[in-house]
């Protein structure tokens, strides 16, 4: 696994600051790093029947389980 690519990496740092110190969102979608990342993603993509919904981030990223999130 590369720098980076991890949560504990360079992108899940850049994450993290990204997420206002007062703020707590309950779901990664609320975010605006998630989703200026997904900016691109058409909306029917997230209820295509392969992905159903954002949170099943293993339908784009097969590597989601052991957190590489690249494209």
């Amino acid at each position: 696994m590369t720098e980076g690519s991890a949560p504990g990496g360079r992108e899940g740092r850049k994450f993290a600051a990204s997420i206002p110190s007062a703020q707590t969102p309950l779901r990664i979608t609320e975010t605006d790093r998630w989703a200026k990342e997904h900016q691109n993603v058409g909306p029917d993509k997230w209820t295509s029947s392969g992905v159903k919904s954002k949170a099943n981030c293993i339908a784009c990223h097969k590597g989601a389980e052991q957190g590489l999130y690249g494209d």
